[in-house]
């Protein structure tokens, strides 16, 4: 017995073959085919003919909003089976002479079986079309779906029947050829799945005019936010939630989950929908409500393969769709990702309440040296239904430590054994590349809920560290600390992925601050907060930039000897207050007769002989004016800014123009000083150019681009540039 039952006929036992098409038995009546011929037509009558899974339930929706029934407003759900009935199937109870017009019908009857009077003209056909692959694809899940399709094996053993014409319904290849041949023959209109998908819009507004629509009168936007693919799927009754349990493989290895995914320690809480088939190999996790979709294939040759579908803005585009793709190994297969966690090893440990629902709490605790992994997953606790995974949470000790290192949870909220197969199919005309950067962090972007229901001792993301030492170098001096940056390495590249993965308009990447702790990433700004300084080890900071010059000044000199005019070296401080001693002192010196950047306080040492790069004056650029900054940058090069780079999208930043809603604006709210060196536009988003002192290895290049809009993250507040005598 396979997955999906017994009662699965084979292709051979599901088809009758009458007239030269391949009908599907259960819904056969060869009377009622013959009736057809001389089936009485109206000028009003409309037929949407397809070919299985190009689009017909999608067009049914779409057509029900552009010719609503009189008794309905539009706004709720529509019944697609009974107002597009299958003229094909017949069905004593529907008599549709008696039907009011305009009629609508559905088929996927070839030109040569569909009513007479529809040949010469009367009535109107629009025909769907989709590309064959994403049928064929498509069309093979939905035969372990639909019980009375029968099912081929797999999917080698479907793509044979497929190419041959020898599946329910025939060839795709001679039914669209046959209807485009003698398309004079009727009043038709030929539309395409993958129109649909680039251009919903311009395909409404082409069946409006074909039906003698006149769209002036109609609110053509409405339809096309009600006719989308995904409103489509959330409506019952224009999906498969209407096909009878005895016809429907609705359980046994299928099913929809949501979710949230917490991650305390990343301070991120990423909701996602998952689809799992188990019998057609394949499953579907969708993250951030779609804006990062991957796709588990494991039926595909010879180990399977991950697609990752996400939207990507660079200089040129704007959220251009590029799907990247991770084939399987034969030693590490692509499989189908469930969101539940395999429950080999766990044990019944007692019923409790979670959120107030009493469940059976089951818990698995794994121990590997030093580190103690506890599993516990919270299920419903009936006894007439199997029971539904409610929480899950993964909690790890670390003796070595005396702390917990690892955290996170997963809150499953809806769940569905009905499973439209359409789902795992493919976007059309997706070209897919392999993923740029280091191999090993692929298997996390194409398929990021692998790493949260393991129970293995460590995931890719714990492995990954490996090359993170190796590419920046890390050498640490104890085991102890050790573990401790790789616990910080792992929430924070779960941070980065996680906040990629909600289609931002910028990217963050692993860099070389990906192993510190939030306490030692606070001492990276080092500008002087309007209250008490922080204190701690000196991590570089820059608040002292060159001004212009072609020699490179010396920030340890200010470090060291500015602490008379309000600065506390490593701890913090202020431009004007270092302007103010550089004027003072006349000049400041060059970091090569002074020494080296150190990052840390040192004793105060100079000549006098020695200064160059005399400030004549400085100027406050008037606070919160974008204009007056521009002008400064335009007129007087690189200005001094302070901003608040307290936040880890900060710390991470890779590309793109950088909007943080959390940034502070306000004096107060500034912790870090930067230059400012330009401006410009990217895709409509006006950004300010800034140079970071955090070396090559961070950000683009050491450069950012900060949004202007509304001030974010202070750029314009605390600006100031220098006149050089």
């Amino acid at each position: 017995m396979d997955a999906y039952g017994p009662q699965s006929p084979s292709f051979n036992s599901s088809i009758i073959k009458y007239k030269g098409f391949r009908f599907i038995n259960f819904c056969y009546n060869e009377k009622h085919i013959d009736s057809l011929e001389t089936f009485e037509t109206r000028g009003s009558d409309v037929f949407v003919v397809t070919y299985p899974k190009s689009g017909t339930v999608w067009t049914q929706q779409i057509m029900s909003l552009i010719c609503p029934d009189e008794d309905r407003t539009g706004e709720e759900l529509m019944n697609n089976n009974l107002r597009f009935p299958w003229i094909e199937f017949f069905k004593e109870e529907i008599d549709h002479s008696s039907r009011p017009s305009p009629r609508f019908f559905t088929s996927h009857l070839p030109y040569n079986l569909v009513p007479n009077e529809l040949r010469k003209g009367k009535g109107k056909v629009i025909y769907v079309s989709r590309n064959p692959k994403d049928v064929m694809v498509s069309y093979f899940h939905f035969t372990h779906f639909f019980k009375p399709m029968g099912k081929a094996k797999d999917f080698s053993e479907f793509m044979d029947s497929f190419l041959n014409g020898n599946v329910p319904l025939g060839s795709w290849f001679d039914h669209l050829k046959g209807w485009y041949d003698h398309r004079d023959e009727f009043n038709i209109l030929f539309i395409s799945y993958e129109e649909m998908i680039k251009d919903l819009r311009a395909v409404v507004i082409k069946i409006c005019k074909f039906l003698g629509k006149k769209t002036e009168n109609m609110d053509i936007d409405k339809i096309v936010e009600e006719g989308t693919f995904n409103k489509m799927k959330k409506n019952p009754k224009a999906n498969y939630e209407w096909i009878p349990a005895d016809h429907a493989n609705k359980e046994n290895g299928s099913f929809m989950r949501k979710g949230i995914i917490s991650l305390p320690y990343a301070e991120i809480q990423e909701p996602f929908e998952a689809w799992y088939n188990l019998s057609g190999n394949v499953s579907r996790i969708n993250y951030y409500h779609g804006q990062v979709v991957t796709f588990q294939l494991g039926y595909m040759k010879p180990s399977g393969a991950s697609y990752k579908i996400t939207p990507e803005t660079t200089e040129s585009v704007v959220n251009a769709i590029k799907c990247f793709q991770v084939n399987g190994t034969t030693e590490e297969p692509v499989l189908p990702q469930s969101a539940f966690p395999n429950l080999n090893g766990f044990q019944f440990l007692k019923e409790d309440y979670y959120k107030g629902q009493l469940c059976q709490l089951w818990q698995n605790v794994t121990i590997e040296g030093k580190k103690k992994n506890t599993y516990t997953l919270w299920v419903t606790n009936s006894s007439n239904e199997a029971p539904i995974p409610v929480h899950y949470e993964m909690l790890g000790y670390n003796t070595l430590l005396g702390s917990h290192y690892d955290k996170y949870e997963i809150d499953y909220i809806d769940f569905s054994h009905t499973v439209d197969p359409s789902v795992f199919t493919l976007p059309a005309g997706l070209q897919c590349t392999s993923f740029p950067g280091p191999g090993m962090e692929h298997r996390i972007l194409a398929n990021p809920m692998q790493d949260f229901v393991h129970t293995k001792h460590e995931g890719h993301t714990h492995r990954l560290f490996g090359h993170f030492k190796k590419l920046f170098q890390r050498q640490y001096e104890t085991e102890m600390e050790h573990e401790v940056r790789k616990h910080a390495f792992v929430h924070n590249l779960r941070y980065i992925h996680s906040m990629n993965r909600k289609n931002l308009s910028f990217k963050l990447a692993m860099n070389h601050l990906t192993d510190r702790n939030a306490e030692e990433l606070l001492f990276l700004r080092g500008r002087m907060a309007k209250k008490a300084a922080n204190k701690g080890q000196a991590f570089p900071h820059d608040k002292f930039k060159d001004t212009g010059s072609l020699v490179v000044l010396s920030q340890q000199m200010l470090v060291d000897c500015s602490w008379g005019f309000g600065n506390n070296g490593c701890d913090g401080g202020e431009e004007w207050r270092a302007y103010e001693w550089v004027m003072k002192h006349g000049g400041i010196a060059t970091a090569e007769s002074y020494g080296p950047y150190m990052g840390q306080n040192g004793y105060c040492h100079f000549n006098q002989s020695e200064m160059t790069a005399k400030v004549k004056s400085y100027t406050n650029v008037t606070s919160g004016d974008l204009e007056a900054l521009k002008t400064a940058i335009f007129k007087n090069g690189p200005v001094a800014v302070s901003i608040d780079a307290s936040h880890k999208s900060f710390v991470f930043y890779s590309n793109g123009v950088y909007y943080e809603p959390q940034c502070g604006s306000k004096p107060q709210n500034l912790d870090h000083a930067v230059l400012a060196v330009g401006f410009g536009v990217l895709n409509g988003e006006p950004y300010w150019l800034i140079k970071n002192s955090w070396s090559t290895y961070w950000g683009n290049d050491g450069y950012i681009l900060m949004s202007m809009k509304d001030n974010n993250c202070g750029v314009a507040t605390d600006a100031t540039f220098v006149t050089l005598e």
